[in-house]
């Protein structure tokens, strides 16, 4: 799995690709420590390159979204979301709470005009 951060658009965003399993959890808190306490308004997880996730990725996604709210950070999830991610999210009743994008262009878009 890897984890980059960088910035596009006026925003953070972090690419995720591969299997995410467990055993990456301190690469993924590694991006999201670099996307915390800073002035950008939004930061984008796209998992478009994502082919396999575990619940661990989903607690995660979880702690991401609770520490951006703390300041206040749009967080937009970037598709497409392979199935068993977007199974997770609707069969555990947390889509709704997750800001959805088809894809990374169409989060940059929704981050330029929230």
């Amino acid at each position: 799995m890897t984890a980059r951060v960088r910035q596009d658009s006026g925003c953070w965003v972090i690419s995720i690709a591969g299997h995410a399993h467990y055993a990456d959890e301190d690469a993924l808190n590694s991006a999201l420590e670099t996307t915390t306490g800073t002035v950008l308004p939004t930061v984008v997880i796209d998992v478009s390159g994502l082919v396999y996730s575990g619940a661990s990725f989903l607690h995660w996604l979880l702690t991401a979204r609770r520490t951006h709210q703390h300041t206040d950070t749009h967080l937009i999830l970037a598709g497409p979301l392979h199935s068993a991610l977007r199974n997770r999210l609707n069969t555990t009743g947390l889509t709704p709470h997750f800001t959805l994008a088809d894809d990374l262009q169409a989060a940059l878009n929704l981050a330029a005009h929230p």
